[in-house]
């Protein structure tokens, strides 16, 4: 295990024995390849632009593409939206009221897949309806009914 955390990059690594008195150090076995990826990036809450929805994110290095996913549930069972993209941001049509998980990850040039960013969540309100204008009282013209008599 590494005593720090690794950046993202290509490694190599290789293991020796050691016997129990660590005394003597066996030979080196033969080195293996290691790819530490940066997981998906983090995701600000879409943003509502002419009925779509415009999700952006931050570009990550070493990225040609994009993958994401709009799901009506947390565990992406049930996709609403499932596309790729050569930028950091996303449109997808505006779903219908409810809360919504997200997720982004970065496809390198190579095409090596990187892990899915933790989800993100939005919420699309329900909307309020505009209350009825409310309704005109007809009783005070009947103050205008002896003027009405008078004049006959």
């Amino acid at each position: 295990r590494p005593q720090r955390p690794l950046p993202p990059g290509l490694y190599r690594w290789r293991v020796a024995s050691i016997d129990p008195q660590r005394q003597r150090q066996g030979p080196w076995g033969d080195s293996q390849g290691l790819r530490r990826v940066a997981p998906g990036p983090d995701l600000p809450p879409p943003e509502a632009q002419d009925g779509r929805m415009v999700l952006q994110w931050p570009v990550q290095a070493h990225a040609a593409r994009y993958d994401v996913q709009v799901a009506s549930d947390a565990a992406f069972a049930s996709l609403l939206a499932e596309d790729s993209t050569t930028t950091a941001a996303y449109r997808f049509q505006r779903p219908a009221p409810g809360s919504y998980p997200v997720r982004v990850r970065a496809v390198g040039a190579d095409g090596f897949v990187g892990p899915w960013g933790a989800p993100q969540g939005f919420t699309i309100p329900v909307p309020v309806p505009e209350p009825e204008p409310p309704a005109r009282d007809w009783r005070p013209w009947l103050l205008l009914v002896p003027l009405l008599l008078l004049a006959l």
